[in-house]
C-alpha cells in the first residue's frame, strides 16, 4: 500500500523533478550564502571599490545562478538513479534534513 502510494506520487511529481532539485539547491545556497559572501568579501577587500562591486555582481548574478542550474542538473541525475518507489521518500527526507540544519543554524 505504501509502495503503491509512493509510485503514484512519483508519477505525479516526475515532470517537476528538476524544479524540486532547484528548490533544494537554492535552499542550501541560502543557508550557505552568508559564509560564501563573507569569504568572497575578504578576498576582494583590498581591491578598489569598482572591482569589489563587479565581483559582488558577478558572484550573485552568475556564480549563484550557475551553481543553482549545475547543481540542479547533477541532483536530478542523482535522483533518477534511485528506484522510483524510493525516490520521493528520499527527496522528502532531504528536505526535512535541510530544514533541521536550517533550524540549528537559526535561519528559520
Amino acid at each position: 500500500m505504501i509502495a503503491q502510494f509512493s509510485l503514484k506520487l512519483a508519477s505525479l511529481l516526475q515532470p517537476y523533478l528538476f524544479e524540486i532539485c532547484l528548490a533544494q539547491i537554492v535552499t542550501v545556497l541560502v543557508l550557505c550564502s552568508d559564509t560564501i559572501d563573507r569569504c568572497f568579501r575578504r578576498l576582494l577587500r583590498p581591491n578598489h571599490f569598482i572591482i569589489r562591486v563587479t565581483g559582488f555582481v558577478l558572484l550573485n548574478a552568475f556564480g549563484y545562478g550557475f551553481a543553482t542550474l549545475a547543481g540542479g542538473s547533477v541532483l536530478k541525475q542523482f535522483y533518477l538513479q534511485i528506484n522510483l518507489s524510493l525516490r520521493y521518500p528520499v527527496i522528502l527526507g532531504i528536505f526535512i534534513f535541510i530544514g533541521v540544519v536550517a533550524e540549528r543554524m537559526k535561519r528559520c
